[in-house]
């Protein structure tokens, strides 16, 4: 060996993974990370009181059973949406007989709150709103309450839902909730 050579104590070659080892790491990272982003995206969490995707009937006693709107139950720990149905807010103002002006929101979840007042409730969920909150056909003794409420004339009926506009129609026609004298308006 000569000495004019000078020695070294550390190679400079690769490591057995490569040389892009680092970056695979970095990449294979990232790949888990998005698909679990997207994951989350894909299935909404618990969170609110919103549907699992796993439900599909859900029934409560009355004790568990609170009215939130006139289209919107609480049953234990899941908000449900009724199908078809869109109650107005609270605060949208109504006009009866006399042109006396009340808070029709208001009046309709009071009115819900008197169809399942006392009674179990049992809903067939069949998907999710664009909030992601559970949407079902709902039942309190017997009684559809979408049906219910659209026949009472306290919820507007889905153009898609053809057997609901009929009841819509029936309602704005005798002038019963909502079209005691005119429709209701934003506030």
């Amino acid at each position: 060996m000569a000495l004019h050579r000078p020695r070294r104590l550390f190679r400079a070659e690769s490591n057995r993974f490569g040389e892009n080892f680092t970056g695979r790491v970095v990449a294979v990272g990232l790949g888990l990370v998005s698909f679990a982003g997207m994951l989350m995206i894909a299935l909404p969490a618990d969170l609110f009181g919103r549907a699992s995707a796993i439900a599909t009937t859900l029934s409560a006693e009355s004790p568990q059973v609170a009215v939130i709107d006139g289209d919107t139950l609480r049953l234990r720990d899941t908000m449900i949406r009724l199908h078809g149905i869109n109650a107005p807010i609270r605060g949208t103002i109504c006009q009866q007989p006399g042109g006396i002006e009340f808070d029709c929101g208001e009046a309709s979840g009071r009115a819900l709150a008197g169809l399942v007042r006392g009674r179990a409730v049992s809903c067939l969920i069949d998907g999710r709103d664009r909030r992601g909150f559970a949407q079902a056909q709902c039942d309190a003794g017997g009684i559809d309450l979408g049906r219910a409420m659209v026949s009472n004339g306290w919820a507007l009926a889905n153009p898609a839902v053809s057997d609901l506009v009929n009841a819509e129609a029936d309602a704005r026609q005798h002038g019963l909730g909502l079209w005691q004298v005119s429709q209701p308006s934003k506030p």
